[in-house]
């Protein structure tokens, strides 16, 4: 599978493809609009595991895809993003992460756009951070890869 392209339906046309947002370790993340009961839409973002494993690597990630899905169904936190929904989508054969489109910048974006931020600001983040991984590690939930890049600010 290569990056798909903007207008390409997943879950039988629930979901469009808007664009790419970003490529990790793990896989891809798509900005997308999810078609609501009520004919409305809202935009989302969705993780798609990454094809280049061999069959072994992939169904032991999928695997750990779809344990961690689960966990997160179950999991609400103010500062991490809401989990919608878990599928495995057979146009692409991957499983689909669901996920609360976090309008923003990332952290990154935002130190970089010029002199940093105010240490007040900074200390506010970090606590936000912290909050988050130890309500996450209560419940053996681990991000795996916390940095700057993965950070939004609203």
């Amino acid at each position: 599978m290569t990056s798909l392209e903007p207008g390409y339906p997943l879950k039988q046309g629930r979901y469009t493809i808007q664009g790419e947002l970003g490529t990790g370790g793990f896989g891809t993340t798509y900005q997308a609009t999810r078609q609501l009961r009520d004919g409305q839409e809202e935009i989302v973002a969705i993780k798609i595991v990454k094809d280049e494993l061999s069959e072994n690597e992939r169904s032991a990630r999928e695997t750990k895809f779809e344990n961690e899905a689960k966990r997160l169904k179950q999991f609400n936190h103010n500062h991490i993003v809401k989990f919608i929904e878990y599928f495995y989508d057979n146009t692409i054969n991957r499983p689909c992460l669901v996920m609360e489109y976090i309008e923003g910048e990332t952290l990154d974006q935002l130190t970089k756009a010029g002199n940093g931020i105010p240490e007040e600001q900074a200390i506010k983040y970090i606590r936000q951070v912290a909050n988050a991984l130890e309500a996450m590690h209560e419940v053996n939930l681990i991000h795996r890869d916390v940095n700057h890049r993965n950070i939004m600010v609203r």
